[in-house]
């Protein structure tokens, strides 16, 4: 079972999160994160996936479901992420996690809004990369498969046939 909120929002876009993984898709256990501040002189290496990166896992295609736990604005460590077509353009400069980790590109994507505000995307096709937050940062997160992903020992798959 999923929180309320991310049962509603799948439910909301089941047409096209079918259309883009398959009718039988599966997820993950929904997951609540909190990023913390660090001080600039700990940053030297990734504390909380707060560099550039992909989520490559076992295939080429998944979608992860963001929701703000409160509300969120530039100082309070946004997600940061790229389109495709960005990702193309600075793939050279993020493909790997220790070339301008952190790097602000003008044109780059953040993830703000009110407490409920979601996003949907593909993180595996997507660069992204956690912000800083001043003081703490509340998200809620599922990740949704295609069926036919490789399941992990242990892992709990709910499986949505509607």
């Amino acid at each position: 079972m999923h929180p309320a909120v991310i049962e509603r929002i799948i439910l909301t876009h089941l047409s096209e999160i079918q259309g883009y993984l398959g009718k039988d898709f599966v997820s993950e256990p929904s997951r609540a994160w909190r990023n913390f501040f660090i001080p600039i002189a700990n940053r030297s290496s990734e504390v909380y996936s707060d560099v550039w990166h992909q989520d490559s896992h076992d295939g080429n295609r998944l979608l992860k479901v963001f929701v703000l736990l409160e509300p969120v604005h530039e100082t309070d460590g946004p997600l940061h992420f790229l389109s495709l077509t960005q990702t193309r353009k600075y793939w050279s400069k993020v493909h790997r996690r220790t070339k301008a980790p952190r790097q602000d590109f003008h044109d780059q994507n953040i993830f703000t809004g009110s407490c409920g505000h979601y996003m949907i995307i593909d993180t595996s096709r997507h660069m992204h990369r956690a912000g800083v937050p001043d003081h703490h940062r509340d998200m809620l997160q599922v990740t949704l498969y295609p069926s036919w992903r490789a399941g992990y020992k242990g892992e709990v798959r709910t499986q949505w046939l509607v």
